[in-house]
């Protein structure tokens, strides 16, 4: 018995390899639009004293206020890619809703209002719109 012989019958050919990017997807992107604004809420007071230990010159609001802005950033980028015209994004955002993510589009709304990023509003409120318009 050939044991080489046994295992090659199991590989797989390159022509039988599928790769499938759901990294544009919209249930891809509204879950890491709320993991990034939940974990960051969860975690934040323990960077900031991780941080301050790291610089006791910097202090612990200026920590917050950064990350507070690279975070509602980054995951506002991800919310962004939705196209709220798109009919098949829509039902997918209807599908997707959970309190958390609710939650988290709240977050965000009063993030970036008292900075007067009004698009980045408009943006999330039309999305949190679909969500109140699907669960009347």
């Amino acid at each position: 018995m050939d044991i080489n012989r046994i295992f090659n019958s199991f590989t797989e050919s390159e022509d039988n390899i599928v790769a499938i990017d759901f990294t544009e997807h919209p249930t891809y992107l509204l879950g890491l639009f709320k993991k990034l604004i939940i974990n960051h809420i969860n975690f934040k007071v323990k960077n900031i004293e991780f941080l301050s230990k790291l610089d006791p010159e910097m202090s612990p609001e200026n920590i917050g206020i950064i990350g507070d802005m690279v975070i509602f950033n980054r995951a506002f980028f991800h919310l962004s890619r939705i196209n709220t015209s798109n009919e098949a994004h829509v039902q997918i955002i209807e599908q997707n809703y959970s309190p958390q993510l609710m939650n988290a589009l709240n977050m965000a709304i009063s993030f970036f209002e008292p900075r007067e990023e009004y698009e980045k509003c408009a943006h999330i409120l039309k999305i949190k719109n679909i969500f109140l318009e699907n669960t009347k």
